[in-house]
């Protein structure tokens, strides 16, 4: 149990942070708007490849982490401020815009999409720049490990982290007449604020890290 207790601590809050920034249940009303009067057999095959395409995009930005950090000779530290800015601002627009920042246009214009589970379902809608930057923010704390096994179980880590909340997306999209039923308009723009007021502390913590690091670094021998 101690072995496996900080690995589990890692999962869990990786897995609160994509949620929270991936944020599901928002997605709701853009999927019932696109599947409108579609039978409930297209509406679950929507679903799935939505899930599914988000979970690809998040992935490859796991994957191509240390290619991109190495082309553009990215500090780790660099990448904590940046990556924690973007989560803290994405955060504040949760937070303070009335609109939905899930709506993709005119409906006429989003209908006009024969399948919309990659485009406007997964990108930009589940898999946005937010979520890409948590986990291309995550990939520094592995990268930063220190052996071979720690950063093995970090990537099984974040992998697990990544197929479950994209399995939660589907869950949810999959129940969203439920979903919308059960919260409402208030009841999603509250999960909303409080989603937004998370991720603003998340990355916040984010900055004062790579910030710390930068200053270890700048006075170390």
């Amino acid at each position: 149990m101690s072995v496996l207790q900080p690995w589990l601590e890692v999962y869990l809050t990786g897995l609160f942070t994509l949620f929270a920034m991936m944020n599901p249940p928002a997605a709701v009303p853009l999927f019932l708007t696109l599947t409108t009067g579609l039978p409930d057999r297209d509406q679950a095959v929507i679903a799935r490849r939505a899930a599914v395409n988000s979970g690809i995009v998040l992935l490859a930005c796991l994957a191509a982490g240390a290619l991109v950090l190495e082309f553009f000779s990215i500090s780790l530290a660099a990448l904590r401020v940046a990556g924690g800015m973007i989560i803290a601002f994405l955060g504040f627009r949760l937070l303070f815009e009335n609109e939905d920042l899930h709506a993709a246009g005119p409906a006429a214009a989003v209908r006009r999409q024969r399948d919309p589970s990659l485009v406007p379902l997964a990108i930009p809608t589940l898999s946005g720049p937010g979520s890409m930057s948590v986990v291309i923010t995550g990939f520094t704390k592995i990268a930063g490990a220190t052996t071979l096994a720690e950063r093995a179980g970090g990537y099984v880590t974040a992998v697990l982290v990544i197929m479950t909340v994209a399995l939660s997306a589907f869950l949810i999209l999959r129940a969203s007449r439920r979903v919308l039923a059960l919260l409402g308009d208030d009841g999603i723009a509250s999960l909303k604020g409080i989603m937004g007021f998370l991720l603003v502390c998340i990355g916040v913590q984010f900055v004062a890290n790579g910030i710390a690091e930068f200053v270890e670094k700048g006075t170390g021998p």
